[in-house]
């Protein structure tokens, strides 16, 4: 599978939607891409997860 963080919200609701992956997966993913590479571009200001 392509790496959710480049798909289109359509495509990753549709995911969602066909079991392939929950919501708390997403989350979770996108929570290790900020943490990944939040040191490099410094774009979130306050990490409130």
């Amino acid at each position: 599978m392509k790496d959710v963080a480049l798909l289109s919200t359509v495509e990753q609701v549709d995911l969602i939607s066909r079991n392939e992956i929950s919501s708390r997966e997403l989350t979770e993913h996108f929570i290790a891409r900020i943490e990944r590479c939040d040191g490099e571009i410094n774009a979130v200001v306050t990490r409130d997860f």
